[in-house]
């Protein structure tokens, strides 16, 4: 094949000014706001205590605005088992009298998502009102307000006071939680689900999803997933279906090596964390994957004859757990 270029014409990224800068966490190790999140493993594998123990981590380490405010956080969850997992009271952020739903419907789905949109507008509504009452505190002149500012001002009587404070002065971010689901339709094709998955960064929430196969979960939400927590399993027809959802970053050979080094122990996982510039592996949450070529000495004594070439060609992956803290 021979490539011919067209002159006028390239392949450089366009450039633009991102203005949809989502308020993040402190520690850079944490993935990024906002994604979709699937779990992936056989009931006692730990899905549950992996899920509270990232949550834990965002409560301790907290989540900032770009003007470098704190941002609240609310945990809403949707578990037939809920009973029956207790370890989901230790988030701080969950209100098992509000946030708590232990069965599910598209009308309950529905619900949630009319309640984080009231809650949003509450919020910016009223840090609205608080930026036109900043300003006028500094200005020196009524006059160089707008009429619409003054309007706001007079319905306050300039009285900062006099304005209802909201449950969340800023909006929060959102966890929402999908637990033992399978048997419900929120996973049918064109479900309420799908479209949350699809839109989750719009909405402002982080989709967390937990199932114990990788094909129970529809299509749709499987391609949106940026994080993975992958847990063990020994058959190749159940790894190959976790693969398809990575192949876009990791080669069969890299994918396979990765995974079984990563849960080789019990309860341990594997992260797949695309929610940054650069794809991060680990295994659990606190112990960096690192990954390097091997030298042609390494491969020729690991390849066999007949698949020299083609492991040239794509070499194995030197695995090493980095667990400096």
């Amino acid at each position: 094949m021979e490539l011919q270029a067209i002159p006028g014409f390239d392949n450089k990224p366009v450039k633009f000014k991102d203005k949809n800068k989502y308020p993040q966490p402190k520690n850079k190790a944490l993935p990024n706001n906002f994604y979709t999140c699937l779990l992936i493993g056989q009931t006692g594998s730990g899905k549950s205590w992996s899920l509270v123990k990232l949550l834990q981590y965002y409560e301790t380490e907290k989540i900032y605005t770009q003007e470098g405010e704190e941002c609240p956080q609310r945990v809403i969850l949707i578990s037939p088992t809920y009973q029956s997992n207790p370890i989901f009271n230790t988030l701080k952020y969950l209100d098992p009298e509000v946030d708590v739903y232990e069965s599910y419907s598209d009308k309950v789905l529905l619900d949630i998502m009319d309640d984080i949109e009231a809650t949003k507008k509450e919020a910016d509504d009223y840090q609205k009102v608080v930026k036109i009452w900043k300003k006028f505190k500094k200005v020196k002149k009524i006059s160089l307000l707008t009429n619409s500012e003054v309007l706001i001002l007079q319905m306050i009587d300039f009285d900062i006071e006099n304005v209802a404070v909201p449950k969340y002065k800023i909006n929060p971010i959102n966890f929402l939680i999908f637990d033992d689901l399978i048997c419900t339709p929120c996973y049918r094709p064109n479900s309420p689900l799908c479209e949350l998955s699809v839109k989750c960064r719009h909405k402002g929430i982080n989709l967390f999803v937990l199932a114990q196969a990788i094909k129970q979960v529809t299509k749709v939400i499987r391609i949106q997933s940026r994080l993975l927590m992958l847990y063990r399993y020994n058959s190749k027809s159940i790894v190959d279906d976790i693969y398809e959802i990575v192949s876009g970053s990791l080669t069969p050979e890299q994918f396979t090596d990765i995974y079984f080094t990563a849960t080789e122990l019990p309860h341990s996982f594997l992260t797949i964390d695309n929610t940054k510039k650069q794809l991060e592996l680990k295994q659990n949450l606190d112990s960096l994957i690192i990954y390097k070529k091997q030298t042609k000495k390494d491969l020729k004594e690991k390849s066999s004859k007949k698949n020299k070439k083609t492991i040239e060609e794509e070499p194995c992956l030197s695995i090493a757990v980095d667990n400096k803290k």
